[in-house]
């Protein structure tokens, strides 16, 4: 379906009856946000595109049951931060494109795994650009070069804690008061 500048209110069970999709092209349109209904159910799927849309986010447990995916691409969308939470297994997961977001966070736990990672595309991204060729091999290598990502997405997760916290504490305080 891509190319048909659709937007953000596509169904959420447009493909439930299809449960043997292999790859799903969402890419050209104006999709502002992801519906995990989408690709609830699609165990089988391999390849999932959603170039060139308006994702600024990846909802937590979106590629949970897509256990099959090898191949995950969000170029050119206006992602921020890659989180662990929305992936399910990794074991399959081979080719990442994720070039012209503004991404400045990645949790490490991604990419170690997603043990048989062979590609991962990163141009022009705020903490890290460039393509990490046979990750498989270098990962060491990639891993230094991505340790911003990684720096500031600890950062990020420590300032969200330290705000739980924080929040947990006042309201300690005003129950005992």
């Amino acid at each position: 379906i891509g190319g048909n500048y659709l937007n953000h209110e596509i169904p959420g069970g447009i493909f439930r009856n299809q449960p043997n999709l292999l790859v799903l092209y969402m890419d050209d349109n104006v999709i502002g946000s992801l519906n995990p209904q989408w690709i609830q159910n699609q165990t089988q799927l391999l390849t999932f595109v959603i170039d060139f849309n308006q994702i600024e986010d990846i909802p937590a447990g979106f590629f949970a049951n897509a256990n099959a995916i090898v191949t995950v691409s969000f170029w050119a969308n206006n992602l921020k931060t890659l989180n662990r939470n929305i992936f399910g297994d990794l074991q399959n997961l081979q080719v990442m494109d994720m070039d012209n977001n503004v991404i400045n966070a990645v949790d490490r736990r991604i990419i170690d795994d997603a043990v048989n990672l062979f590609i991962l595309y990163f141009w022009n991204n705020q903490c890290a650009s460039g393509t990490f060729f046979d990750f498989v091999t270098n990962r060491v290598q990639h891993n230094e070069r991505l340790a911003t990502c990684y720096r500031n997405f600890e950062f990020i997760v420590g300032e969200f804690l330290w705000h739980c916290i924080i929040d947990k504490l006042a309201l300690d305080r005003k129950t005992l008061v």
